[in-house]
C-alpha cells in the first residue's frame, strides 16, 4: 500500500475548485441546492427505525467506551450511519412530500 501512495504522490497533483489557470477558475460548479424532505413513518415503520437506532447508540457507546478511536473504528462508525440513512430511505421512497 505504501508503494501505491509514493507513486501516486509523484504522479497525481491535487486540485482544489478555487485554483485558478491564467486568471480563469479551473472548475465552475452551479450553485449548491438543498431541498429538505419530511416523511412520516407509518406505526410499524416508526418501530422498526426505533429499534435500528437504538441498536445504533447502543454500538457507538460501545465504540466511544472502548476508548480510543482507529481507522476501523471511524469505518464502523461510518456503517452505522450509512444504515441508518438506508433504513429511512426505505420509507422516503413511501410516504415523502416536500
Amino acid at each position: 500500500m505504501l508503494h501505491v501512495q509514493v507513486v501516486l504522490s509523484a504522479t497525481m497533483l491535487r486540485r482544489t475548485k478555487n485554483q485558478t489557470i491564467k486568471g480563469k477558475p479551473l472548475l465552475v460548479l452551479p450553485e449548491r441546492i438543498v431541498e429538505v424532505v419530511t416523511c412520516d413513518f407509518d406505526p410499524e415503520e416508526r418501530e422498526f427505525y426505533n429499534l435500528l437506532q437504538e441498536r445504533t447508540a447502543t454500538r457507538l457507546a460501545d465504540i466511544e467506551a472502548e476508548g480510543q478511536l482507529t481507522g476501523k473504528s471511524y469505518t464502523q462508525v461510518l456503517l452505522l450511519l450509512l444504515r441508518l440513512r438506508q433504513g429511512k430511505q426505505g420509507v422516503a421512497s413511501l410516504s415523502c412530500t416536500s
